[in-house]
């Protein structure tokens, strides 16, 4: 009978209108962890009103929006995408934000998103990700030649082409992430000196670059995955002496090592790197080596000199994958790695 009267009240109380007993300020926070067409949509609920142009984060993904309306891409949804951009900009309220995510084909309004993203940078966004539907249809120095904020922490690019004449200031940042951009040595540079507060560096299939060097002070990590066909007979130089953890992936290009002198963990997926006189770091702790397959020598001789060099290595842990080896270069590699001679004598090498 007590467990009766218990679901009772529980019933009773379950018709209450929770959400609209929530404070404006955390439905605020709910709205803006919505694609921004879904927050802009509850205008029309009557506890919602016009909370949504207070919201920190603004979403516009162009993929989103064309299954929201059922239709598909063309010049006429890509008008009514822009103008619905521009409408929810001029509602926007609040002062500041924390987010701005934009996609779409950026060749079909280079002028709307150049003045987009300069609403942004005004209300000092925190973290900006820019992705073009359509290979890299559009250069960013081009719409946007000077690329200032002292706010901006986190920057993600994805298929565009760094190039020709710009300026970058962004002093707070600490993360970038170049994916698919076409770059030279020389726009890398000019890109990366701009960044004095950089921690965090991720670079995935990058055009036309051929050398990574860099003079960062503060960066402490790097991503690199290098598996587009332009690097199958091409090599990368890598030079970053104070760098501490270093993530590689590779399928296809030659990496020459001149200098990772300071790297403390290191996780390699795929590598064939070539180093005849490596400057690796003593100070080594973990290394992963994840995936080797038919590079297997060149892995094999990575491993030795990752182990001759490592004073205070504590473990290098070799992960295959199923059926890229046969058994008997597998074993060849299991027992070479095993028997050699090694600069830590607490190191382990371990196979899973």
């Amino acid at each position: 009978m007590k467990l009766s009267t218990q679901k009772h009240i529980y019933s009773v109380k379950d018709n209450r209108d929770r959400l609209g007993e929530l404070p404006d300020d955390i439905i605020v926070r709910i709205l803006s962890c919505l694609p921004t067409i879904d927050a802009v949509r509850t205008v029309l609920l009557r506890r919602f009103g016009n909370l949504w142009t207070l919201v920190h984060t603004l979403n516009f993904d162009y993929t989103a929006y064309l299954d929201k309306l059922c239709v598909w891409g063309n010049s006429e949804h890509i008008q009514w995408y822009c103008h619905f951009i521009r409408n929810v900009l001029m509602l926007h309220q609040n002062p500041s934000i924390d987010k701005f995510y934009l996609s779409m084909e950026f060749d079909e309004a280079a002028d709307d998103i150049r003045a987009w993203l300069m609403f942004a940078l005004g209300r000092k966004a925190k973290e900006i990700r820019l992705y073009d539907d359509c290979d890299y249809n559009y250069s960013l120095s081009s719409i946007l030649p000077k690329f200032k904020s002292q706010f901006l922490v986190t920057l993600d690019l994805d298929y565009c082409t760094l190039e020709g004449e710009f300026e970058v200031k962004l002093g707070s940042l600490q993360k970038l992430s170049l994916y698919r951009v076409r770059m030279s040595n020389k726009s890398f540079q000019s890109f990366i000196s701009g960044c004095p507060s950089l921690q965090e560096l991720v670079i995935r299939s990058p055009g036309w670059l051929t050398k990574l060097s860099f003079s960062v002070p503060n960066i402490t990590k790097l991503s690199l995955s290098l598996t587009d066909k332009y690097y199958e007979k091409k090599s990368l130089s890598l030079n970053f002496p104070i760098l501490k953890c270093l993530y590689l992936e590779s399928q296809l290009c030659q990496i020459d090592v001149i200098d990772i002198s300071s790297v403390r963990d290191v996780y390699i997926n795929y590598p064939q790197v070539e180093s005849p006189s490596p400057h690796f770091s003593p100070e080594l702790q973990t290394i992963i080596v994840h995936g080797y397959g038919k590079s297997w020598k060149s892995q094999l001789r990575l491993t030795e000199l990752l182990l001759k060099s490592a004073t205070l290595l504590d473990k290098l842990v070799i992960v295959p994958i199923e059926g890229r080896l046969k058994e008997a270069d597998e074993l060849k590699f299991v027992k070479h790695a095993s028997e050699f001679p090694r600069a830590s004598s607490t190191a382990r090498v371990i196979f899973t």
